[in-house]
């Protein structure tokens, strides 16, 4: 009992960032977590059922455009904030390197479960509604997605 309890511990720290608290994926189809990333890419529901990439904060990959960023405003053992813009590309028709931002939002991340959060909120501020992506396994082995 005692060597099951030691071996979950461990675990949960592992997942964990340095300082103990849990981890943010920071972009789909891969394992990348972190505390306070500087961007966190998923893709996410596009038009006419197409897949949609979207970006927190960040820079784009092959140019020198800034996306923005995220602030965090707190980070807790249960639930991070962040004030960010989040840029989006619904791949309808146009190259898949002209993002378009969809404007400033807030982030709440929450849910942790084995030291990593597993469920987002974002918020456009003057607009209703939501999204909320959740951490999935998804692909290929050992890797996360938001979904």
């Amino acid at each position: 009992m005692l060597a099951s309890l030691a071996v979950a511990l461990i675990a949960v720290d592992a997942a964990s960032g340095s300082d103990g608290l849990p981890q943010l994926l920071t972009r789909d189809l891969t394992a990348k977590f972190t505390v306070k990333p500087p961007e966190i890419v998923f893709i996410g529901p596009g038009p006419r059922r197409r897949a949609a990439i979207e970006i927190i904060g960040g820079k784009h990959v092959t140019t020198s455009l800034s996306f923005g960023s995220i602030a965090w405003t707190s980070w807790s053992s249960t639930k991070a904030t962040a004030t960010a813009t989040v840029w989006s590309d619904h791949l309808a028709g146009k190259p898949a390197d002209r993002f378009y931002t969809v404007g400033n939002a807030d982030i709440t991340a929450m849910d942790v479960q084995e030291g990593r959060f597993t469920r987002l909120k974002i918020t456009y501020p003057g607009k209703a509604g939501y999204e909320e992506p959740v951490l999935t396994r998804g692909g290929g082995p050992g890797r996360y997605r938001w979904g």
